[in-house]
């Protein structure tokens, strides 16, 4: 029999998943069977952009992105999610637009969430990634995206990751691959 300390293995797990042996994310779809998880996510999402979480407008979105059973998706957009050992732990939406001031098509961005960004962000990255492909697809030249103005933190992180405009939006160029 070996003399095996307990507090030694979760030192070892802790330190391993601080020390980036995380499983990377899986970047997918969002599907109708992910009701309840993303509903989860969803109202994170929310209360980091100050918005109180209701459920109708929870399903109401749902439903706008198509996957409600009765529900036609709204032209052209597309929700994935990061999931990570069968968990979601982070989504986008987006939608192509084009801006009227210069005639260029971007991929608006009204959702981008990955819980516990400050642990993960390989889900963030995935998620990026994965957005730029799209808006490559689509002849975008530009992600945008809004954050509300009581969302300090949230807007603090986009400032890492776009430019912001004149208008309180931010954008970054595509990185086409």
């Amino acid at each position: 029999m070996t003399n095996h300390s307990p507090g030694l293995s979760r030192r070892r797990a802790r330190e391993s998943r601080i020390g980036g042996a995380r499983i990377a994310p899986t970047i997918r779809p969002l599907a109708g069977a992910d009701l309840f998880a993303w509903i989860d996510l969803y109202a994170a999402f929310l209360e980091e952009m100050g918005v109180p979480y209701r459920d109708d407008a929870a399903l109401r979105t749902w439903r706008e992105l198509g996957l409600a059973d009765d529900a036609e998706p709204l032209p052209g957009v597309e929700a994935i999610v990061a999931e990570r050992s069968g968990n979601l732990v982070g989504f986008a939406v987006s939608q192509p637009s084009m801006s009227t001031l210069d005639g260029r098509r971007r991929l608006d961005v009204p959702a981008l969430y990955v819980e516990r960004l400050d642990h993960d962000g390989q889900a963030l990255e995935a998620l990026l990634e994965a957005l730029h492909r799209r808006a490559a697809e689509v002849g975008a030249d530009r992600l945008r995206w809004e954050i509300p103005e009581a969302a300090h933190e949230a807007r603090h992180r986009c400032e890492r990751l776009g430019a912001r405009t004149d208008d309180c939006a931010y954008e970054m160029p595509v990185q086409r691959p």
